[in-house]
């Protein structure tokens, strides 16, 4: 755990580049509970997997899930955090095969075990940085974050 209050924490990564705060932004959004996930997703172009309405919002997680790897990859944490943020990076690698083959719904935030897995990762990151859940304030536009092709 580190050494300062929530508040001082939560100044300085407001305080800090944009990667360090949206990185730990995005481990708050998978902490959240299914429902609250599902409730945070925002509209998104087919740019990752092909989407109907069996697998609406695959598109925004697969987003989310490509943005932390990218944002959160090592440098964007305490050393503290290095080993939860490289286990988390492997877990979203895992999600992200399975998103990328269509095999999506919003059961399977309930039911796979490696969602349930990331949200109990990035629940315990959180807890040892001493913060609460901050997810982003409103949905992400990935192109302003990540360049698409």
């Amino acid at each position: 755990m580190i050494n300062k209050p929530h508040e001082t924490y939560l100044r300085e990564l407001r305080e800090t580049d944009s990667p360090y705060l949206l990185a730990w932004q995005l481990v708050s959004f998978f902490a959240l509970t299914p429902e609250d996930q599902r409730a945070a997703v925002g509209p998104c172009e087919p740019w990752f997997v092909k989407e109907d309405s069996s697998n609406a919002g695959a598109n925004y997680f697969t987003g989310m899930l490509l943005l932390l790897c990218q944002t959160g990859h090592g440098h964007h944490f305490d050393d503290w955090a290095h080993a939860e943020a490289d286990e988390m990076e492997e877990t979203l690698t895992r999600i992200h095969r399975k998103l990328h083959f269509y095999n999506w719904s919003a059961a399977q935030l309930q039911q796979d075990q490696d969602w349930i897995y990331l949200r109990a990762l990035a629940n315990a990151m959180l807890e040892k940085a001493g913060i609460w859940i901050n997810p982003p304030k409103k949905p992400l536009w990935f192109p302003e974050h990540m360049e698409i092709d």
